[in-house]
This record gives structure tokens, C-alpha cells and sequence, in this order.
């Protein structure tokens, strides 16, 4: 098969698949999975010890009928994730 005529008919079957959501996997691949890794989030240690009493006010302070789950988040300062994780101003103390 010429390189023009595969072309072609890989251009249709993604047409074709389109309407069903599919996406060939291999047309992306190399963006989804870069060859080295590319993760801003360092290297962090939490201590039981030193955490154990948040833990404790937490359960004292936050009842089950305010939250289905009392959870604290481990947050790696330098990923964007924990960035996004702050308290919503309007919320605290509400």
C-alpha cells in the first residue's frame, strides 16, 4: 500500500471512528507520555507524630454531619495540585 493510499484510508477510518469517540491512542501517545519525566513535585516526608494532633482537633472540631469524609491532604507544595487546593475564603469558619 503506497504511503499516499494509507494515508487516505487512516484519515478515514479515524473519520469513521470519530462519531463513536474513539481516538487512535498511537496519534497521541508520544504527548501523553513524555520521554522523561516531567513532574514538579519534590520529594516530601510527614511525620505521624507531628500530624496526629491535627488529626485529632479535626475529628473534634468537624462533625460527621458536616463532612461525609474527615480527611486531611498530604500537599507536595511545589505541584500545581496543591496550589489548587486551598480553602476557599468564603468558607473558612462559615
Amino acid at each position: 500500500m503506497s504511503s499516499s493510499s494509507s494515508n487516505s484510508e487512516r484519515k478515514r477510518l479515524y473519520d469513521d471512528m470519530a462519531p463513536l469517540h474513539l481516538t487512535p491512542l498511537w496519534e497521541i501517545l508520544h504527548a501523553l507520555v513524555p520521554p522523561q519525566p516531567t513532574s514538579k513535585a519534590q520529594a516530601a516526608l510527614w511525620h505521624y507524630d507531628e500530624l496526629r494532633p491535627y488529626l485529632s482537633r479535626a475529628g473534634d472540631l468537624i462533625s460527621t454531619e458536616e463532612a461525609v469524609r474527615r480527611v486531611l491532604i498530604l500537599k507536595n507544595q511545589a505541584s500545581r495540585v496543591s496550589r489548587e487546593l486551598r480553602l476557599p475564603s468564603t468558607q473558612v469558619y462559615s
